[in-house]
Parts: C-alpha cells; sequence; structure tokens
C-alpha cells in the first residue's frame, strides 16, 4: 500500500486474490518495469514501523534520515492486501559501515551452483529474472544478491535473486558418484578397452556397428505424448534411502546414487498413452513431444565388425546383445520408453555355436573370478538381477505408470521411497542361463596363465596345454547339453505362444466381425433410419420406445455408450424426425388408452416431453405434444 502510494499507480492492485498471474506477471523484471521503467538503483527514505519473525518492517518517510536501495523480487502469488495473504512487502539494501565484501572469481562453486540454480546452461529454461539481471550485469550495472555466508562467517556459502532463493545441495550427483566409487574406477574397465575412450590418453575402440536397415518398417501417425524423465532434485528416488522412515538427500555427506537410470519393459506390444495435461481449459502442449514411432513388428539387420578382440571379451559383447542368452529379454531403445516404445529383442547370426558357447563361458568365468569374493558371485549379482528384471515382461503393470505432482508430495510426507525393482510382486525374477560349472573356473585360470606367461616369453608347460584343452572340449560339450535343453525349453515355449496368437486371432477376427456388423448397422442408421417394422412395445411405451430410439443413436453417430452422445438439442437426424413424430402419435393413439397415462405424456413437466426435446428440438416437441392433448381430449 505504501508502495502503491509511493508511484499512484495502484501496483499491488494488480495482483488481487482472485486473479490467476501470467509467468511474466510473477517476475521481478515485471515490477520493475511497470514501478520503476527499469531503474534498478532507487533510493528511497524509510522509518522503522515494527518487527516480526525476526525481520524489520519500515514505511517510507520524507522526513527520515534512514536511506535505502529499493529491491523488487519476484510475484509467486497475489498479493495481500486484499486478505489474501500473499507477498505485499518489498526489500531494501541499506549501505552500512564497515559491511563486508567478499571477492568471487568467475569459477568459484558459489558462482557455478547460483548461475546452475537459474539455468544458465539451458536457454530453454533461463530465468526471466535472471536474464534481466544478467543484461544489467554486463553492462556494468551493480545487482542485488540475497547471500548466507558459511559456519566460520568469512565466506559465503550460497546466493541468490530472491530472499527464498533456491539453496544448492552440499554434494552434485557427479561428487555423490565419484565419493563412493572404489578407488580402482580410475582404472580401464572393459567396456573402455573394447570400445575405447577419449580421456587424457585417448584409446581406439575394436569394435564397430553398422547402419541397421530393415525391409518392412513402417512409420504410424505421429503422436504428442508427456515424456517426463527423473530429476535429481527428487530424492527419494535418485538417493538410496537405506533406512525406512528417514530420508537421505544430497545434503548427507553418506548419500548414494541408487543406480543408472533404465525403465523396465511393459507386456505385450501394446503401447500406453501420457497426453499433455488440461489447464484452465486449454491443452498444455508445452509440456509434450511430437514423434513419429515405428510399428511393430519392423526388423532390422546390421553387422558389427570387430579386431583383435579376446575370447572373454568377445563374449562380454554377446553377452551385452544376447543378455547372456537368456529368454524373453528385450533392449529398451530410442524415445518414450516407459510408454512401451523401443522394445527391442536382439539375436546374433553369422558366428559358429562352439565359438559363442566357449566365448560366452569364458567371460563368465571371468565374472565370476572377479566377483569370487561375492558371496553371491556374478549370475546372483544384485546388479544382474535388477538389470534382468527390468529387461522381462512383469506379471502386471500397476507400478509404472507416471506420478502425478500430489503423489510426488504424498510419497514425501508418507516417507516413501523408490525400492529394488527385482523385489516388487509385479517383477518376475529372471534367471540368467550359465555355460559352465565350477570346474571350468580352474580351465580359465590355466589359460589365463598361460596368456600371462606367453606375454613374458616363458615356455608353456605340456601339461597344462594338455589341461586346457580338456577342461575346454568338456566346457564345450556341458555348454552343448545345456544349449539343448534350452533349446527345448524355447520350443515349448513357443508352441505355448502360438497356441496363445491362434487364441488371439480368433479373437481379433471375432472382434473384426463385430466391426464390420456395427459398420453395417451405422450406414444403414445413416441411409434408412429407424427399421420400425422391428419396433415392439413392452409393458410401458415409453420405456420400449426410449429403448428403439437409444439404440438407432448409438448406431448412427457410431459410439459405445449414451455418454459419447451428443447433448445439445435436436439429436434426432432431421430427415427422420417426421416419421418418428407420426409412429409416436399412431403409438399413443394405440397404447395409451387411459385417461391418467394420457396425462402423464402430455405433462409439460413430463420425462416424456423432456425426451422428445431432447431427440427433437423444443419447436417440433410442442408441436407433437400438442396433437398428443388433441388425441387425449377426443379431437
Amino acid at each position: 500500500v505504501e508502495l502503491d502510494k509511493e508511484f499512484s499507480n495502484f501496483f499491488y492492485n494488480r495482483f488481487p486474490i482472485n486473479r490467476i498471474l501470467t509467468d511474466y506477471q510473477k517476475t521481478a523484471k515485471f515490477k520493475y518495469d511497470s514501478m520503476l521503467n527499469e531503474i534498478t538503483e532507487y533510493k528511497i527514505k524509510v522509518t522503522k514501523s515494527f518487527t516480526d519473525y525476526g525481520l524489520d518492517y519500515y514505511e517510507l518517510s520524507d522526513d527520515s534520515a534512514l536511506e535505502g536501495y529499493l529491491v523488487l523480487t519476484g510475484q509467486p502469488t497475489p498479493s495481500g492486501i486484499h486478505g489474501g495473504g500473499g507477498k505485499n512487502s518489498e526489500f531494501i539494501f541499506f549501505e552500512e559501515s564497515g559491511a563486508k565484501s567478499w571477492e568471487l572469481g568467475a569459477d568459484s562453486a558459489v558462482i557455478r551452483n547460483f548461475k546452475f540454480a537459474y539455468f544458465e546452461h539451458d536457454t530453454t529454461k533461463t530465468s526471466e529474472d535472471w536474464k534481466f539481471w544478467r543484461s544489467k550485469l554486463n553492462a556494468g550495472e551493480k545487482i542485488p544478491v540475497f547471500y548466507s555466508v558459511d559456519d566460520s562467517g568469512k565466506d559465503i556459502a550460497h546466493m541468490g535473486l530472491s530472499y527464498l532463493y533456491k539453496l544448492p545441495f552440499k554434494n552434485s550427483v557427479q561428487n555423490s558418484i565419484k565419493r563412493t566409487q572404489n578407488p580402482e574406477a580410475n582404472k580401464l574397465d572393459m567396456s573402455a578397452v573394447i570400445f575405447g575412450h577419449v580421456q587424457k590418453t585417448p584409446l581406439k575402440g575394436r569394435v564397430t556397428f553398422g547402419h541397421a536397415f530393415s525391409n518392412n518398417a513402417q512409420p504410424m501417425e505421429p503422436t504428442l505424448e508427456v515424456l517426463g524423465s527423473p530429476k535429481a532434485s527428487y530424492y527419494p528416488i535418485y538417493i538410496n534411502q537405506p533406512q525406512p522412515g528417514r530420508y537421505m538427500t544430497f545434503m548427507h555427506e553418506a548419500a548414494e546414487i541408487s543406480g543408472w537410470k533404465r525403465y523396465p519393459v511393459r507386456i505385450g506390444k501394446d503401447t500406453i498413452r501420457n497426453q499433455p495435461p488440461e489447464i484452465r481449459g486449454q491443452i498444455n502442449n508445452k509440456v509434450a513431444t511430437r514423434f513419429t514411432p515405428i510399428r511393430q513388428g519392423a526388423v532390422f539387420q546390421c553387422k558389427i565388425h570387430y579386431h583383435n578382440l579376446r575370447k572373454i571379451e568377445l563374449g562380454a559383447l554377446l553377452s551385452a546383445l544376447t543378455f547372456h542368452q537368456t529368454p524373453d529379454a528385450y533392449h529398451s531403445l530410442g524415445m518414450a520408453k516407459p510408454l512401451g516404445y523401443g522394445k527391442v529383442k536382439m539375436h546374433v547370426s553369422g558366428i559358429d555355436d562352439h565359438l559363442m558357447y566357449s566365448c560366452l563361458g569364458a567371460y563368465e568365468t571371468f565374472m565370476e573370478d572377479e566377483l569370487r569374493e561375492n558371496r553371491q558371485g556374478w549370475r546372483q549379482s544384485e546388479q544382474l538381477r535388477e538389470l534382468l528384471s527390468m529387461s522381462i515382461e512383469p506379471t502386471n503393470e500397476s507400478e509404472l505408470a507416471y506420478m502425478d505432482l500430489n503423489e510426488h508430495s504424498q510419497a514425501k510426507v508418507a516417507r516413501q521411497f523408490l525400492s529394488r525393482y527385482a523385489q516388487r510382486e509385479s517383477s518376475r525374477r529372471a534367471v540368467i542361463p550359465s555355460f559352465l560349472d565350477r570346474t571350468d573356473i580352474t580351465a580359465a585360470t590355466l589359460q589365463q596363465e598361460r596368456e600371462r606367461l606367453s606375454m613374458t616369453k616363458i615356455p608353456i608347460d605340456d601339461n597344462i596345454n594338455k589341461q586346457i584343452k580338456e577342461k575346454e572340449e568338456a566346457a564345450y560339450q556341458r555348454a552343448k547339453e545345456e544349449q539343448k535343453n534350452t533349446w527345448q525349453q524355447a520350443l515349448r515355449k513357443l508352441e505355448e505362444q502360438l497356441s496363445q496368437s491362434r487364441l488371439r486371432l480368433r479373437e481379433l477376427q471375432e472382434k473384426r466381425k463385430s466391426e464390420l456388423i456395427k459398420a453395417e448397422t451405422s450406414a444403414n442408421a445413416h441411409k434408412l433410419g429407424p427399421d420400425w417394422s422391428s419396433f415392439s412395445v413392452g409393458k410401458d411405451l415409453f420405456d420400449s420406445l426410449s429403448k428403439f430410439v437409444r439404440i438407432f443413436l448409438l448406431a448412427y453417430y457410431k459410439v459405445s455408450n449414451d455418454k459419447h452422445l451428443p447433448t445439445e438439442a435436436p439429436i434426432f437426424p432431421e430427415s427422420f424426425r417426421a416419421k418418428l413424430m407420426e409412429v409416436t402419435e399412431q403409438l399413443f393413439r394405440e397404447q395409451v388408452k387411459s385417461k391418467k397415462d394420457q396425462q402423464k405424456w402430455i405433462d409439460k413437466n413430463s420425462a416424456q416431453r423432456k425426451k422428445f426435446e431432447l431427440w427433437l428440438g423444443k419447436q417440433q416437441a410442442d408441436a407433437l405434444f400438442d396433437r398428443l392433448r388433441n388425441i387425449a381430449d377426443g379431437k
């Protein structure tokens, strides 16, 4: 109110409690544009009025010696001057004597966090207020910021453009990952030595994937969907929560990232919709993404070229492509994976079975040997069980729907968090096939020893060679027998799928037949109108007539239930209304005999009259009921 008087523009009256503010009206820039014509260093004289919740409140006073800069911040809600309880005060920055000053370099953590909070890194999300103040800063002008000092009181901990600015976490996602990684993580892992890397000393990869081509891929119609993605700030999902009922956040030094972001595959071949929300009667397409998916059933082929791979490394590549030959495991590729798109099954051809199983066995042996101190080993490790569970269709999809905003907040209040996917009732416990037994580890150890000795140019004992060959042959025979059993199981599964497919085909044929009948009925409805020859009167004429007309209208408008019928009268086709009136008049004369029933029909508030007004429109309904009244009066 004081500022409105000062500037004589009734500024805060622009924010009544019943008004919906636009994004621009919520910014500080809107206030500077409207009130101060973008003058950012505006001095005012004030006198202290009162103190509340530790904050001092001032009033304008031309006679006061106390002077400070008026600092305007955003308006997230309507103002409180009309009793709405919203924001209706601004800030004053005084020039205090002996005030501290800090030198912050452009690369300091405080500045980086400040810019990150206002999306300096993403121009599509950059705050309008930051754009405004950044232009002033770039022009050499001063800008006001709010800040907090660290525990020592000597340095700035964080800062922002408003009193309640976004508080940066103590730990970033990157720092949380690095802090919990094994110190040996800086060493090259298997994926890096196979595919190469671009670190300080770049390493060329030894595997290349060619372009994938398809002879049957067909595009679907473009679709518009909301493709939300996990946000690091939502710690119930992003941070591992070891203690139920007590949240761990990025503010805790012991915070650990939950894992890799991955979307579970969905059941069957159908996709789901996640369409843009409706806000104040308008569809909010800004939050949606338009894309053109490929129709299901597309088959692509590509070539993989590899050079100088060891058996273990080739086994790792084959294991990654086929989920170690796990049946019914799918990759998820491309966009809209949470909605069921991008579900892909990969098959490897052009490689001898003996070589494939030998490589898979070598890789499995290597992994089991690397994790020998892990009680569960590689195949039963938590990471692999999680990966496979999310790659296999669940028993139901009730837990895979997007959470809305209310559910996000309710989950926080209830201290809920994201549990391991493999522990959920809807997930299927995957069992990864094995291509070795424990004795194969001995053979692999001997093989690795032989390779080590060959690199040191030390002659290899013939007995070692013999043991290795015997172990490899035994491993091959076991793998061959296990694969035979796997194929038999796969054949039985295919037979079951074929039976289900036949059943599904019959259902589709019945559905198609029903659709054809429905289409034919609709066409006849448009062309011929109601088939009055099939109409029969039951116990009640009006009830029978209503049911008959309803069936005709559903067929005419090609809908399945009443809620999809038009609601504005008249809804009965104009070309068939005269016949409806004629038949109704005739049936009334023949079927409605008692004066009581006749009066029930022609009463101006009767259900019959309201229904006919919907069918025929008020004017024609009035004409019809005038005739019925004449019949009732014996005319």
